[in-house]
């Protein structure tokens, strides 16, 4: 929050005087840094930089923590690809710019008419949650006549410290496939018409500030991923 800053008890942002800013639009307003964007952005970009390949990597802003179509173009501009979990959120990432082969769709309870849409416009990957819905897919892909690069979301039964309502990455949370039970499902995408089976997904919950748990995800994911590979998949994406 390094451009947020006080002066004389008035706050600045970026050197502005926010009352400045209000007597020009008016009130109520938001109002965003891009510095701040930009710098968090970076600093998240090269904390893989001794890990990864630029090539070999894409940040996928989460739209749902803010779509505002100025911070999409913003991140658009640095490289950042779109995690979208709606419809109205691919139209927004689409007004920003940024490219089909950059959008992954993540989330529960996507709608006939958004996977549709998205299937017909030929995303990046489209994550699915359960059997059901990897199979609804692979009919609609059918009826499209195209092909849909999917991700598996994983449950790796991991105990996230964080509060239970938005804790996703144990057995007794609903979300995601058990990764005790994943493989024959794997095996069933590999079969499944218009599918092509292509990424591996995880999302333990959210306001985690201890990493341990994030790490044991990342360790039972990886281990996952290899045995699958060793098997005659060929899983490129890590989510």
């Amino acid at each position: 929050m390094d451009n947020f800053k006080y002066k004389d008890n008035v706050l600045h942002v970026e050197g502005v005087n926010i009352a400045d800013i209000a007597k020009e639009v008016g009130t109520p307003f938001y109002c965003y840094s891009s510095k701040s964007l930009e710098d968090n952005y970076m600093a998240y970009r090269h904390a893989f930089d001794k890990i990864l390949p630029d090539s070999d990597l894409l940040i996928c802003y989460a739209c749902k923590s803010n779509s505002n179509i100025a911070v999409l173009k913003t991140l658009k501009k640095l490289g950042s690809g779109a995690d979208i979990v709606s419809g109205g959120e691919f139209l927004r990432a689409q007004r920003a710019g940024i490219e089909l082969e950059k959008i992954v769709y993540s989330g529960v309870g996507k709608s006939g008419t958004e996977l549709t849409t998205v299937i017909n416009a030929g995303i990046l990957q489209l994550n699915v949650e359960s059997v059901e819905e990897l199979t609804f897919v692979s009919s609609l892909a059918v009826k499209l006549n195209k092909q849909v690069n999917v991700g598996l979301r994983i449950n790796p039964d991991v105990v996230a410290d964080t509060h239970e309502k938005i804790a996703t990455g144990s057995k007794e949370d609903k979300f995601g496939i058990d990764i005790n039970k994943a493989y024959p499902i794997c095996e069933l995408a590999k079969s499944l018409p218009n599918i092509n089976l292509t990424g591996i997904t995880v999302h333990i919950g959210s306001q985690i500030t201890d990493l341990s748990p994030m790490r044991e995800a990342y360790k039972r994911l990886a281990k996952f991923v290899k045995m699958l590979n060793n098997n005659g998949f060929a899983i490129k994406n890590i989510d």
